[in-house]
């Protein structure tokens, strides 16, 4: 099953991402980023929550080590980020994002590498 999106003109000469020319005509007037997420919703609504839920638990890891710097639980942290790059390669390798795929396979190796440097 392909669920790579394909791309629909909007009245306002720019594209967005959908399956049907009529997704992007009932979301003209919307704002892109909007008719973006509400498309990408459509096309597959579990990616684009454990997208979300992902990018939510690295940023919350981020700030857990940005805000107790003198003394981070850095196995929390790294077991966090784990977790979240895991959930955004899952979601990566859905929509055949070679990229992603890339940048968080070596995130999770990063990570790993860090949890062995702990003693774990």
């Amino acid at each position: 099953m392909n669920l790579r999106m394909k791309s629909i003109p909007c009245t306002n000469s720019t594209s967005v991402a959908g399956t049907e020319a009529a997704t992007g005509q009932a979301l003209q007037g919307i704002n892109p980023f909007f008719q973006y997420v509400l498309v990408d919703w459509e096309s597959n609504p579990a990616r684009l929550v454990l997208e979300w839920i992902g990018m939510a638990l690295a940023i919350s890891a981020s700030l857990i080590m940005s805000l107790s710097i003198s003394g981070p639980p850095l196995f929390q942290i790294l077991i966090t980020w784990i977790i979240s790059s895991s959930i955004l390669l899952g979601c990566a390798l859905s929509r055949g994002s070679t990229g992603m795929v890339i940048f968080n396979s070596l995130l999770i190796i990063i990570d790993v590498m860090g949890l062995t440097r702990l003693g774990f």
